[in-house]
């Protein structure tokens, strides 16, 4: 994925949860599934803050964790040349 899909994705992420928590909290009230949902929710958001504020930077590389479960692997090509007779 490249990074403005990336910053698309988590926006709509912190949106869905943020309705996803007022849903909950409206139907449920204040319980252990509230919070879970907020913290959630409140740890997207902050990486999503982080990843938009690091624009400028020209090495950004998306955090291991999220590389791991989201950026698909490349299959891993070399740069070997033919050598002609």
């Amino acid at each position: 994925m490249d990074r403005k899909s990336i910053e698309l994705s988590f926006a709509s992420l912190t949106v869905v949860l943020t309705l996803i928590t007022i849903i909950v909290f409206i139907i449920f009230g204040g319980g252990i599934i509230f919070y879970l949902i907020a913290i959630i929710a409140i740890i997207i958001a902050v990486l999503n803050g982080w990843i938009l504020s690091n624009v400028d930077n020209k090495d950004f590389e998306v955090p291991f964790l999220i590389k791991k479960s989201i950026v698909p692997k490349k299959a891993h090509i070399t740069n070997t040349k033919i050598k002609k007779k």
